[in-house]
């Protein structure tokens, strides 16, 4: 008897310039791929952004750009940049979150460092450790998005870390996101599994089950990115069956693999 190949919902973009690592990972475990987008994004203040890195490079230690989005930004007014300011920067520190933000900080020059703490606390512990020992004060620049969290900042408050925030990307939840859901279950199939990468992934989540309940679907188990999306959705009452150690693909595959050994169970 051919066993089924397992079907993974990845509500995310997929890779485009390369190919996707959480579509390698699952590919080689023989699970079918299917990607649903989440949220939209908007890039903002860059004139602003382009302003701050030319005028006031000398007074930071370095940068924190945490997410790809915010690299976005910072992509888009760099080659712009004097090559005095680019250098400038260059010698600096990028704190980033994971490999993939990392990677691309790296694409543009600079020295990124913290990527695997996989987290803000563990990345908050880093530049700590690294900047805290210098005899002057010590300022940081921080590309955020409007939903940050305030984690970061206030550990960098305690630690007298002064942080300069500058918004540079908004985002919102695409308009046709249950147009998007409903086509992906009824062209492709039901999910066995559905990957959950931020806290606003949980509206996604209460489109799909309405969908997959008309249909009288089985649910799917749900994976998250990490521990602060778990918490939002075991806060929400879903049930989180995987959490990645680290926000990385591999990690997220390891996950899976450790909740599937352990059994599947009743979800209606």
């Amino acid at each position: 008897m051919t066993t089924p190949i397992p079907n993974i919902l990845l509500l995310k973009e997929k890779a485009k310039t390369h190919s996707d690592p959480y579509e390698t990972h699952f590919t080689e475990l023989k699970f079918n791929c299917m990607f649903v987008p989440v949220l939209e994004h908007c890039l903002t203040h860059l004139e602003d952004l382009r302003s701050m890195l030319n005028n006031t490079g000398e007074d930071y230690a370095g940068m924190v750009v945490t997410s790809k989005r915010a690299v976005d930004a910072l992509s888009q007014v760099w080659q712009s940049l004097d090559t005095t300011v680019k250098q400038r920067w260059i010698e600096r520190q990028v704190f980033t979150v994971g490999p993939s933000t990392a990677n691309l900080v790296r694409e543009l020059g600079l020295r990124s460092v913290g990527e695997t703490s996989g987290c803000a606390q563990r990345l908050g512990q880093e530049i700590i450790q690294q900047l805290q020992d210098d005899q002057k004060p010590v300022k940081l620049l921080f590309l955020v998005g409007d939903k940050r969290r305030d984690e970061l900042p206030m550990m960098m408050k305690n630690a007298s870390i002064i942080m300069d925030e500058i918004l540079v990307y908004e985002t919102q939840l695409r308009k046709d996101l249950e147009d998007a859901i409903q086509d992906t279950i009824t062209t492709l199939s039901q999910p066995n599994w559905v990957v959950v990468f931020s806290p606003s992934g949980s509206k996604a989540l209460d489109i799909l089950y309405h969908h997959l309940q008309r249909k009288s679907y089985s649910k799917p188990r749900i994976a998250a990115i990490g521990q602060t999306t778990s918490k939002h959705l075991k806060d929400r009452g879903y049930k989180v069956d995987a959490v990645a150690d680290k926000p990385d693909a591999y990690y997220l595959r390891e996950a899976v693999l450790q909740s599937m050994d352990k059994g599947f169970d009743s979800r209606w």
